[in-house]
Formats: structure tokens, sequence, C-alpha cells
């Protein structure tokens, strides 16, 4: 799931980088447009991985949840 967590950051910096440029051509529009959608298959992963995880070991709290330090 880390993995899939940092490619998700990655994704996001790289979209948001586009996002910024003024006057993005038509390469440029469609590479953001396909950024984004790997960038929401990877979301959708991570949310799938999360439930799945929750239905084996519903008990299970999050590393970094304040509940658990």
């Amino acid at each position: 799931m880390q993995l899939l967590e940092e490619r998700h950051s990655q994704l996001n910096q790289e979209c948001d980088r586009l996002s910024n440029i003024v006057g993005l051509g038509p390469t440029e529009q469609q590479q953001l447009k396909l950024l984004k959608v790997q960038k929401l298959k990877c979301r959708d992963a991570i949310a799938e991985l999360r439930r799945e995880n929750t239905e084996v070991f519903p008990d299970l709290q999050p590393a970094n949840d304040p509940v658990n330090w």
C-alpha cells in the first residue's frame, strides 16, 4: 500500500505541475488527462486495499493513528 500511496503522491505532483502551466498544447493536455486517470485508478486501488484490510482485520488501526500512540 505504501508504494501505491507514493505513486499517487508523485502523480498528484505531476498533475499539479502541468495544471499550473498556461497554454498547454494538445499533447500536454492529453498527458495531463492520462495522469489524472492514473491518479484516480491509484486512489481507487488504495481504497480497495483499505476496505479489504478492514474486512479481514476489523480491529486493525492504521499505524499513524494517534489512538495507537
